[in-house]
C-alpha cells in the first residue's frame, strides 16, 4: 500500500531529520572532519560530499519539475558513489562546508513550492516511472539519506 504525502509534514520531516544530522556532526571540525573512517574509508567531509551530490539530484528534479539527472544514476548505487567520491575527495573542506549548508537552503526552498499532488503523482515529474512515488525518491535523497549516516557517526565518535 502506498502512503500519501502532504508537503507540510515532509518539509518538517527533513527539517527534523537534518537537525538531527547537524547537531551530532556539527562538534566534528580540524583534522577530525578530514580524518578518513568516517564511513568506511571516506571522511566527514567525504560524506557531506556525497549528501550535497544527491540534493543536487534533488535541485534538479525540482527545477525542472522533470525526472531529470546526472547520468551517474545509470551506475549501480556502489558504484556511482564511488564516482561522486573521486570526483569530490580533493574539494577544500571550507568549500564543502558552505556547499552543503548553501546546497540543502536551495533545495529546501524549491522544496516548498511543491504540492501535495507534487509529492504523491509520478505524472507531474515527466520521466519517472509511474509506479515510483515522488515523495519517497526525495525522501530517500534526504531525510532518510542523514539517518542512513547517523550509525557511522555514533561509531566514529566512541573512537
Amino acid at each position: 500500500m502506498n502512503k500519501t504525502a502532504k508537503i507540510s509534514e515532509f518539509i518538517q520531516e527533513i527539517k527534523q531529520a537534518r537537525q538531527e544530522w547537524d547537531s551530532v556532526i556539527e562538534g566534528i571540525g580540524g583534522d577530525d572532519f578530514v580524518r578518513p573512517g568516517f564511513c568506511g574509508e571516506w571522511s566527514l567531509k567525504d560524506v557531506l560530499c556525497h549528501i550535497t551530490w544527491y540534493e543536487r539530484q534533488m535541485i534538479g528534479l525540482l527545477k525542472a519539475h522533470a525526472f531529470v539527472g546526472s547520468d551517474h544514476w545509470q551506475l549501480p548505487t556502489h558504484e556511482r558513489n564511488a564516482v561522486i567520491y573521486e570526483e569530490n575527495k580533493d574539494n577544500d573542506p571550507e568549500q564543502v562546508r558552505a556547499d552543503y549548508k548553501s546546497v540543502y537552503a536551495e533545495m529546501m526552498d524549491l522544496m516548498t513550492q511543491l504540492t501535495d499532488d507534487d509529492l504523491n503523482d509520478p505524472a507531474r515529474f515527466p520521466g519517472m516511472p509511474s509506479e515510483w512515488q515522488p515523495w519517497q525518491v526525495f525522501a530517500d535523497n534526504t531525510h532518510k539519506h542523514y539517518r542512513a549516516h547517523l550509525p557511522n557517526v555514533k561509531t566514529f565518535l566512541e573512537r
